[in-house]
């Protein structure tokens, strides 16, 4: 009787024992598997959040001329910079930005006044003066390297880059004796311009000046082009309606 209840307690630690190893070792390989997946959903929620900021912080400076910020940040020393950077970097304000659902950047409503020394937060977005780029500075790892932004490692300096495009904004269409004030913004906005020429396709219906004032004498339809003094090759015409 007793053999056989040493021989049955043997066999129950066996079975114990080998039972643990082998949930040890499914854990593990689970562990192994998710990992790679987490780290490469937590870059895509980077990515997707940078791309959103970008977008609407490049709205608000067209038309603010400044950007959404608040606190000056320092704590930069483990971001890998863009090279067009210059030494100062800001939080930027969330506040200011509508319609943007993040996946991080929680530690910005912890901010209690624009004097405070935020350099102590790490789950915020940061926005260099100079270049605009926007950086995560708590960073998310994957593939064993941490991402603190989406910026391409193969950067071009801001002097290297040229005008690509004119945007032209204005009333289309007015009356005749009126006044319209056009807008030419150079794409992209970061690169130093010398600023457009504006000219008229017909000026027996319209004459525009230098700062792209447009007079509407008769009616019809005419043509505002304005050309980049830097780049004669780059222009945008602007059809704008006259009626009497």
């Amino acid at each position: 009787m007793r053999k056989c209840l040493k021989s049955n307690k043997g066999i129950t630690l066996i079975t114990l024992t080998t039972t643990i190893v082998v949930m040890l070792i499914i854990s593990v390989s689970i562990t192994i598997n998710i990992n790679p997946y987490i780290q490469k959903k937590n870059k895509t929620n980077l990515e997707t959040d940078i791309l959103k900021l970008k977008e609407e912080i490049s709205y608000y400076y067209s038309k603010n001329k400044t950007l959404p910020i608040i606190n000056k940040y320092t704590n930069i020393l483990q971001l890998e910079k863009n090279i067009n950077d210059n030494e100062n970097y800001y939080v930027i304000d969330l506040s200011k930005i509508k319609n943007v659902n993040l996946n991080y950047g929680e530690d910005y409503y912890k901010i209690n006044s624009e004097e405070e020394n935020v350099n102590r937060f790490l789950d915020i977005y940061i926005i260099n003066e100079q270049s605009h780029t926007i950086y995560y500075p708590k960073g998310v790892e994957y593939n064993n390297q941490m991402y603190y932004t989406t910026m391409n490692l193969e950067q071009v300096k801001i002097e290297d880059i040229r005008i690509s495009k004119i945007e032209i904004t204005g009333d289309k269409q007015g009356k005749v004796g009126e006044q319209i004030i056009l807008d030419a913004r150079i794409i992209p906005e970061f690169v130093e311009n010398t600023g457009v020429i504006w000219s008229s396709n017909d000026e027996s219906l319209a004459t525009v000046n230098e700062n792209g004032k447009v007079t509407l004498i008769k009616e019809g339809k005419v043509t505002i082009t304005a050309v980049s003094k830097d780049d004669n090759s780059v222009s945008e015409n602007y059809e704008i309606n006259i009626k009497q």
